[in-house]
């Protein structure tokens, strides 16, 4: 019963240590978008399955290829950061439980047991049809509307991620939700000086002869959802980021929660403060982790949820 409980502890401690390390010391920008969502290790210590996944599953096979590449490294450093007799090889298991589209199914999951709980699979994200036209924000917040009533709930407890977080702070805005959680839901629109690369495409468009360029820059300049994104969703995308939410969070009267990597590079922790600062019943739980500390942190956020749901 005691190892049992320390294997445990040990699954928890190597899934949050190799989030770090492969965020802080591996130099594979590739790699830097994992998400670390399980481990197994054996009794004896020999062996340890890591299960992962990444946003864009056409890139899994070379992603794992890459990690067990990297396997010893990891090893080592894990060596370093945990004390134990003997520190585990390290397999790395792409985890098929866990697409896109149901990266909030391990919240649901853990909660279902006191708890109806309805995943909305986005249009144009996950397995959905992307919209006829590029949505704004509101026109998902509308979907959303539409989907509650049908369902017949009256105050609904909004979880929301990323984009998801958006637009779960709008949709509260606006309607009657019991508690609200957002995980890693940028805010604020994003003031940064503008790159290198930007500047060159903006001064080479203007040249006669190179407007067309654009499209095609845009897929090694923009972001990872963006490259991959259709022209539809790519639309979608600069709509809900040019959505400035700050006045629209000071609208939101539910008690909300705020759970924040401390190391999440997609949304600020400057938002995650602000709404802290500004809602009117808000709390701000930073914890060690990337846009996807909920998922790495998994255990931990689901006792959280059961205590402040």
């Amino acid at each position: 019963m005691a190892n049992n409980i320390r294997i445990k502890r040990l699954n928890h401690a190597f899934m949050e240590e190799i989030s770090m390390i492969l965020m802080e010391e591996v130099k594979n920008e590739e790699l830097k978008f994992v998400t670390i969502t399980d481990c197994d290790i054996t009794n004896d210590l020999s062996y340890a399955k890591v299960y992962f996944t990444v946003l864009d599953s056409s890139r899994k096979e070379t992603v794992l290829r890459e990690l067990n590449n990297s396997s010893s490294f990891i090893r080592g450093k894990l060596s370093e950061r945990i004390e134990i007799r003997h520190t585990p090889e390290l397999k790395f298991i792409y985890d098929e439980s866990i697409e896109y589209g149901e990266m909030m199914k391990p919240v649901g999951d853990n909660l279902s047991d006191k708890f109806r709980i309805t995943i909305v699979d986005l249009p144009g994200f996950g397995e959905s049809p992307e919209p006829k036209f590029p949505w704004t924000l509101d026109d998902y917040m509308v979907m959303l509307e539409e989907l509650v009533e049908k369902l017949k709930i009256k105050k609904p407890i909004i979880i929301g991620h990323s984009f998801g977080g958006r637009l779960a702070i709008r949709y509260s805005s606006e309607n009657i939700v019991e508690k609200l959680v957002l995980f890693g839901s940028p805010v604020t629109l994003e003031k940064s000086p503008t790159d290198l690369k930007t500047r060159i495409l903006k001064k080479m468009k203007k040249l006669p002869g190179m407007n067309k360029i654009g499209e095609y820059m845009k897929k090694y300049i923009g972001s990872r959802d963006y490259k991959n994104a259709s022209p539809t969703m790519r639309q979608v995308l600069v709509n809900t980021v040019n959505f400035d939410l700050s006045e629209y969070i000071k609208k939101i009267k539910c008690p909300t929660l705020a759970i924040w990597g401390d190391n999440d590079t997609e949304a600020r922790i400057e938002d995650a403060k602000l709404m802290e600062k500004t809602m009117l019943d808000c709390g701000l739980i930073v914890l060690r982790g990337t846009h996807y500390a909920y998922l790495e942190n998994l255990n931990q956020v689901v006792s959280i949820l059961r205590k402040f749901l």
